[in-house]
C-alpha cells in the first residue's frame, strides 16, 4: 500500500502579526496614532504536481468593519491553488475608547490568515536540492499594498529559502 505525503502550506507568505504590530497592549489611555490608512493586495499561485490531492481548502473569509476590511478567497483551478487576500484598515487614529474592539478587529484579520492549505502529495515527486518537493520551489506573489513609502505594485518569484512554510 502506498500512503500519500500531507503537506500544509499557509495562506500567505507575509508574517500576519496585526496585534503584535498594532495593538500590543491589552488597554490605552490615548489614542492610537498610526501612520496612515493602507491596504494590501496578495495574490498566491501554488503550482500543484500531477497526481496531488487538495484535502483541505479554507473556506473563503469576509470581514468588515469600523477599523476596515478583509477578504480572503481560496480557488483551486487547473493544476494550482490561487489565494487571493485584501486587508485594508482604513483609520489613522484609533480613541482609546475604541480601541478593545480595534484590537479584536487585528486579531480576528490575524487568525484569519491562520487556515491552511493541506494537499495530499503523491510519493513519486522529485525532490530538489533543498530536499522539498519540487513544486514548492517557487511560487509567484503580486502584491499591492498603498500608505507612507509603499510601492504601487510588486510581483515576484520566490525560491524555496523564502517561502515561509
Amino acid at each position: 500500500m502506498q500512503t500519500k505525503r500531507i503537506v500544509s502550506l499557509s495562506s500567505s507568505w507575509m508574517p500576519r502579526s496585526y496585534v503584535a504590530a498594532l495593538a500590543s497592549s491589552s488597554t490605552r489611555t490615548q489614542d492610537l496614532v498610526l501612520p496612515s490608512p493602507w491596504t494590501t493586495e496578495e495574490e498566491i499561485h501554488i503550482a500543484l504536481p500531477e497526481g496531488t490531492e487538495v484535502t483541505s481548502l479554507p473556506h473563503d473569509q469576509n470581514i468588515s468593519g469600523a477599523f476596515g476590511s478583509l477578504r480572503l478567497h481560496y480557488k483551486k483551478s487547473a493544476g494550482e491553488v490561487i489565494v487571493q487576500s485584501h486587508v485594508q484598515f482604513e483609520k489613522a487614529r484609533v480613541s482609546a475608547q475604541d480601541y478593545p474592539a480595534f484590537r479584536q478587529f487585528c486579531a480576528q484579520a490575524e487568525r484569519s490568515f491562520r487556515n491552511e492549505i493541506t494537499l495530499s502529495l503523491p510519493n513519486e515527486i522529485r525532490r530538489s536540492r533543498s530536499s522539498r518537493p519540487s513544486f514548492l520551489s517557487e511560487r509567484w506573489c503580486g502584491i499591492f499594498t498603498t500608505g507612507p513609502g509603499s510601492p504601487a505594485r510588486q510581483n515576484r518569484r520566490f525560491p524555496s529559502a523564502e517561502i515561509p512554510f
